[in-house]
């Protein structure tokens, strides 16, 4: 078997575009976005703002963060506000317009859609399968 491998040419397995990261320097650089995300999530987020963080232009530092975290930086924000918003749903009584506004989305039909597409049930039901 070995002197049949030895003898079989290579196949390539992967693009020449996959590169393992340096860990430390993209940890630091995407750490540092993500607090940023944290610390904002219930305010206007901006990709502008993000980006300068690390130092990079827009569409470059979309590149990084897709490569670094696996999601789109949109995706990523969105799927920090719905967290904290199953939260609030679940520990408060606030109406869901309310909770939509407090966690950063701008209407609550764009929360909604959202919701619905991240948690696969919609605001209201999620609230009363989770009600004690």
């Amino acid at each position: 078997i070995l002197h049949h491998l030895s003898d079989t040419t290579s196949i390539q397995l992967s693009s020449d575009r996959f590169k393992l990261l340096k860990g430390n320097e993209n940890q630091h650089r995407i750490n540092k976005v993500l607090v940023y995300i944290q610390q904002n999530y219930a305010r206007k987020v901006l990709l502008g703002q993000a980006s300068e963080i690390v130092h990079l232009s827009e569409s470059a530092f979309c590149k990084f963060f897709k490569r670094v975290t696996g999601r789109t930086f949109s995706d990523y924000v969105n799927e920090i506000r719905i967290s904290k918003a199953c939260e609030f749903i679940i520990e408060t009584d606030k109406p869901i317009e309310q909770i939509a506004y407090e966690t950063g989305f701008e209407s609550q039909t764009y929360f909604n859609r959202v919701f619905l597409r991240k948690k696969e049930i919609s605001p209201k039901k999620f609230r009363s399968s989770n009600k004690y």
